[in-house]
């Protein structure tokens, strides 16, 4: 048993009786309970003395030999061993160990002595719980608690962490509390902000250990219907004022004259705006002009850039058809066109057929910075926008914001950042971080003190090398991780709170405002951990690994919130919905699912089939999946598959709207103010590809603004229609 707990009286009896009705039900001499990892030995029988030839086998379902005390006889693994030359001894009990285990000793030619041990393998329990609850005032809410994989069986209770140490919670009037099995819920009658708001603890206990798991309760005032109805109506009003003053933008005499003959129109019809072939000329002018002075300033091993054509400003305007749009503006159903292609420059010394793959691309959150990782242990850091003239202006408006506060630092210029180790992740921090000198004073003390935007990079060799973009210095290193760095996450929220996801399959906290410091370890893949999010609300943490499982954990307390079980492979990608209502993981299996995060819900599965399949389909992995990532404006998916196509899906559909030939795709991820899909190669390239911008539907606007700070079940206890419901809930669009 572990070292330091006690266990009650009611389990020792518990424990006992079990022990005792399958001891003499199988007509065993012994019963022998081992901790998992530990070292146990079971004896052979209880006569000392002289021994005959002693041999060990496991009677499951039929005799496996494990060893003898023969010496021609070596034992089936090298966890076994004899001691005293009768005596089994077994190392780093595994549930694999748990059995039937039979002692025979021959003591003459005529004579065999048998002896039967059980040994049960006893392990902590483990929990699965819902993170955050909420009950409005005069209420009823229900916390469940699940535990699994506990033996002895755990004993289950809550307490209210108000103080220390924390309170027991007794069954009563104002608390309910029901168990049935390894599964307990407390009820909480008659909610009130004042005594029932905050920490609520289910504890599980026995034996071997203790586990905890912290669940938050929001008690909040019932909902203002009215107030809901206002904030519908001013969302809506809004959003009729955004597009009236786009439309007066782009060209108010058009509209003045389509005026009539639009609203004669049908509401699914579709309005494209060009820009004239006088402003054209212009951008291309300007942009010809900054291309001769940047060519001026490039590096020895320049960056090749292949130029695809110049793409109009086009914006797309549609009346919210629900029958025929669903919940978002139709963007046009033509393939992606590709804006411009990055190409590493190509030394002399390396072996460009090896080492060269860009495993991640990255845009900064303010879209002034895109980061390559192009192979042969090299980051590319480049200033956005990357081609004016080949840019739609509508989000290059946008980055140019970004652009102009640099310009008084002097211009941002392209930097290489040699990591010593090939690079498989790539993460910024949110722009602006706030100032803090503790991070880099004691390494860079000529760094100044102003906000900075920071790169991660997740190397091969375990280490995370942390990088300040507008100087290109290193700032930290980070280690920990015993195998390749596979995927980085920053906190949303600005904290410098930072995720890695490794192939030792661990998943590991930093805090870089404490220098880097680890502040937790989380355990529990049981294969390489390919990829981590967070949720924009900083509430989940998604981790995907090769056993077909995706785990969400809490960002509060650092525990497991749930499993998601589905997928057929290993799950390699996955990534949330701008408002944090939808998790979308990306399969071997070829499918991608959408879930709700919250409930654990599968809302649907995207197949990926090939567009001409070959007449001998034997390769199951044609299709496998690579990267998926959400749009800006959480109306599209982007997926890269080893079948050779960029496929764009829209979320109410089951088929993509849009495909694109790539070749070797491995990576992809969307501009952050939408428009365009960067994506990466085996061969170590960048591609930039157009992607549908469109006004979102008033309806879509309503509910992201909703979902944003409203969880499923926050939404749920909403005294709305059933319908609404299942709106705002992404259960129709």
């Amino acid at each position: 048993m572990a070292a330091g707990v006690r266990a009650s009286e009611s389990w020792v009896l518990v424990c006992f009786g079990a022990l005792l009705a399958r001891w003499v039900a199988a007509g065993l001499e012994a019963v022998i309970i081992g901790e998992i990892h530990e070292n146990i030995t079971l004896h052979c029988g209880n006569i000392s003395g002289p021994r005959g030839l002693v041999t060990w086998c496991r009677n499951d379902s039929e005799s496996v030999f494990l060893l003898s005390s023969s010496s021609s006889l070596p034992p089936a693994q090298s966890r076994f061993s004899l001691v005293n030359a009768s005596a089994l001894h077994i190392e780093a009990l595994n549930l694999q160990d748990e059995g039937n285990y039979t002692c025979s000793e021959v003591l003459n030619k005529t004579e065999t002595r048998r002896f039967q041990v059980w040994l049960q393998v006893a392990r902590s329990p483990s929990l699965l719980s819902e993170p955050m609850k909420t009950c409005f005032v005069g209420g009823s809410v229900t916390l469940t608690c699940q535990v699994s994989g506990a033996y002895p069986p755990a004993k289950i209770m809550w307490l209210r962490n108000l103080t220390q140490p924390k309170v027991v919670i007794q069954p009563s009037g104002h608390h309910l509390i029901t168990q049935s099995g390894q599964s307990s819920t407390l009820t909480i009658r008659n909610c009130s902000q004042d005594l029932d708001e905050g920490y609520y603890v289910c504890r599980a206990e026995n034996a071997v250990g203790v586990r905890e798991v912290d669940i938050w309760l929001s008690v909040k005032e019932p909902l203002n219907i009215g107030g809901i109805v206002a904030t519908v109506v001013s969302l809506l009003l809004l959003g009729l004022a955004i597009i009236t003053g786009l439309l007066l933008y782009y060209s108010p005499v058009f509209c003045w004259k389509v005026g009539s003959t639009f609203r004669r129109q049908d509401m699914g019809d579709v309005m494209v705006l060009v820009d004239s072939e006088e402003e054209e000329m212009e951008e291309e002018e300007d942009a010809a002009e900054e291309e001769e002075e940047e060519a001026s300033e490039r590096e020895e091993s320049p960056i090749e850039i292949t130029k695809y054509g110049h793409i109009h400003r086009v914006t797309a305007l549609v009346n919210g058809n629900v029958d025929q749009m669903g919940n978002g503006l139709q963007a046009l159903q033509e393939e992606p066109l590709l804006l411009a292609e990055l190409k590493p420059g190509r030394p002399h010394q390396f072996d460009w057929k090896s080492s060269c793959e860009t495993w991640s691309v990255a845009f900064s959150p303010d879209g002034s910075w895109f980061a390559w990782s192009q192979g042969h242990c090299i980051v590319k850091l480049i200033p956005w926008p990357l081609e004016e003239q080949f840019i739609p202006k509508g989000f290059e408006a946008k980055s140019r914001s970004s652009k102009n506060e640099t310009k008084g630092r002097g211009s941002p210029k392209e930097k290489t950042l040699d990591c010593g180790q090939i690079v498989w992740g790539l993460a910024f921090s949110p722009w602006p971080s706030p100032p803090s000198k503790k991070l880099w004073a004691r390494h860079h003390p000529q760094v100044p003190d102003v906000s900075c935007l920071i790169l991660a990079t997740g190397l091969n060799d375990g280490q995370i090398k942390i990088w300040e973009v507008q100087t290109g210095l290193l700032l930290l290193n980070l280690s920990g991780h015993q195998d390749v760095v596979r995927d980085l996450s920053f906190t949303p929220s600005g904290s410098l709170i930072l995720v890695s996801a490794s192939r030792d399959k661990t998943l590991r906290i930093w805090d870089l405002n404490k220098h880097g410091k680890q502040i937790q370890v989380l355990s529990g893949h049981l294969q390489w951990v390919y990829c981590c999010s967070i949720s924009p609300d900083c509430s989940m943490l998604c981790s995907a690994a090769g056993e077909k499982s995706v785990f969400l954990w809490s960002m509060r307390s650092y525990t497991l919130i749930r499993k998601l079980e589905g997928h057929q492979s290993s799950v390699v990608s996955c990534d949330f919905s701008p408002d944090s209502a939808l998790l979308v993981t990306a399969s071997y299996d070829t499918n991608v699912i959408m879930w709700d995060p919250y409930t654990g819900e599968r809302l649907r599965s995207l197949h990926h089939t090939q567009l001409n399949p070959p007449m001998d389909d034997s390769d199951v992995h044609i299709s496998s999946l690579r990267s998926v990532c959400f749009s800006p404006e959480g109306l599209y998916l982007a997926t890269v598959a080893d079948d050779r196509l960029l496929r764009i899906w829209a979320l109410e559909l089951k088929t993509p709207i849009a495909y694109a030939p790539m070749t070797n795709g491995l990576c992809c991820t969307f501009f952050p103010h939408g428009g365009v899909i960067a994506t990466g190669t085996r061969d170590g390239h960048v591609q930039f590809w157009t992607a549908p911008r469109v006004l979102s539907s008033l309806k879509h606007l309503c509910r992201k603004a909703l979902r944003s700070f409203l969880t499923t079940y926050q939404v749920l206890a909403l005294p709305i229609p059933k319908k609404m419901k299942e709106f705002l809930t992404y259960r129709t669009f």
